[in-house]
């Protein structure tokens, strides 16, 4: 179903899409915010560098793909630096917000261009509690599933300034 995220098997309608990628530093930068309005909350992948990512135009067929330890996987046509990202703003928490929080592990994002700018975007991810320590855990321990599909409006707006 086309605008939905799910969690641990259960679904439900996304309310709100946030997706940017201003050129920062002659790089493009992914600041991707989605909300779900439900108990599945939402989560936020920010300030990702994808320094493979020429213009937004390009991103028809690319992906981002990303293991535990932040490292990329072959398939990752983006170039992905989530390293230095892996912040407070980068985990996915349910509603109420801040009941329960979980950390990222493997990370797969693939875009389909629609039309111009707009893209169909399907993320899948592997999630663990985020009281555990990521560099502690194996990645047998990322067991909880996560993931959205949506078409959304890219801009080139920069959200930290």
């Amino acid at each position: 179903m086309q605008n939905t995220m799910t969690l641990k098997g259960s679904e439900s309608p996304i309310v709100e899409i946030e997706l940017h990628l201003p050129r920062v530093d002659d790089v493009h930068m992914l600041y991707l915010r989605v909300s779900s309005g439900s108990s599945l909350g939402g989560f936020a992948l920010w300030d990702i560098e994808l320094s493979l990512l020429d213009n937004i135009e390009d991103l028809d067929g690319r992906r981002i793909h990303v293991m535990p330890n932040s490292e990329t996987y072959e398939d990752d046509t983006l170039g992905t630096d989530i390293i230095g990202a892996m912040t407070d703003a980068n985990y996915w928490s349910t509603c109420p917000h801040g009941q329960t929080d979980y950390i990222y592990g493997d990370i797969l994002v693939d875009f389909k261009q629609v039309e111009g700018r707009t893209y169909q975007v399907h993320i899948e991810m592997t999630l663990a509690d985020s009281d555990d320590d990521p560099d502690e855990l194996s990645p047998d321990e990322f067991n909880i599933i996560g993931g959205a599909d949506f078409v959304v409006s890219i801009d080139e707006e920069n959200p930290m300034e």
